[in-house]
């Protein structure tokens, strides 16, 4: 709100899961947690972490998302990402595709995805 004409950038990248932005699959509520278009951060508690976090409604705002997906073994995760088809609770990531413009940035050939 204090800069109207400001723009977004965001770097971040893909886990072996699929997670992106510490959206991780399987997380209990998933959809009430990380897709209500009302809510741009959320709180999570887990046993094995606690962080701020933020949903897919915020990231579809980001004007320039820079994606750093590296190592062949997310050759398999990076295929679900850019699939015609899937499900957000299972490959989070695929986000990219409702996203502006994203530039992904991946050591993997197109071969082995």
């Amino acid at each position: 709100r204090d800069f109207p004409k400001g723009k977004i950038i965001a770097l971040f990248g893909v886990g072996k899961d699929g997670h992106i932005a510490g959206m991780i699959p399987g997380t209990e509520n998933f959809e009430e947690k990380f897709n209500n278009p009302e809510i741009w951060a959320v709180d999570l508690k887990d046993k094995k972490f606690e962080r701020t976090t933020t949903t897919f409604s915020f990231l579809k705002l980001i004007d320039f998302p820079l994606v750093y997906i590296s190592g062949v073994e997310k050759a398999e995760v990076l295929a679900l990402t850019v699939a015609k088809e899937g499900d957000l609770h299972q490959t989070p990531a695929r986000i990219l595709n409702e996203m502006k413009e994203p530039i992904v940035f991946t050591d993997i050939s197109v071969e082995k995805a």
